[in-house]
């Protein structure tokens, strides 16, 4: 599996486990964008993913017939995570990516790096005890790491 085909492949399973709508361009130019959210993914064998746009049945899109780079997601700064009840503003892609960058893709609590492990960008002090979206408070976690932490500094 080539770089761009593992990017692609964490992208989609970011947007389906975080329900983020997202708009994308087939191949060929003559179709418009689709727009909304992935309900079904399936990258093993044939691979693909079902999309449900608003007001119309559910689509399938076969992962070859997308045109490279053109998902990305919609208003993605209006995005809400809940959180013990709560809601907040989720991190900006540019953030998340600076994060994962500065910390070389490597979780800083076990040492795996992506692409074995999915990496979470995790708060050092958490938002629930007044810690910030600043850089200073942001760390990679692997999945297993994060989990286990809680809301615990």
């Amino acid at each position: 599996m080539d770089r761009e085909e593992r990017k692609l492949k964490a992208l989609l399973k970011y947007y389906y486990k975080n329900s983020v709508p997202i708009t994308l361009n087939l191949l060929g130019g003559n179709h418009q964008p689709i727009r909304g959210k992935i309900v079904k993914r399936n990258l093993l064998g044939i691979k693909y993913i079902i999309i449900r746009i608003e007001g119309k049945s559910p689509l399938k899109i076969f992962i070859e017939e997308i045109e490279e780079g053109s998902i990305i997601p919609l208003d993605y700064e209006k995005i809400k995570i809940k959180n013990n009840g709560k809601t907040r503003s989720a991190l900006p892609a540019k953030l998340r990516y600076k994060i994962l960058k500065r910390d070389r893709f490597t979780c800083m609590g076990c040492g795996a790096r992506a692409p074995d492990v999915e990496l979470e960008v995790d708060h050092k002090i958490p938002i629930s005890r007044g810690g910030t979206d600043d850089e200073n408070n942001l760390i990679t976690k692997c999945f297993n790491c994060n989990r286990g932490k809680g809301d615990l500094i």
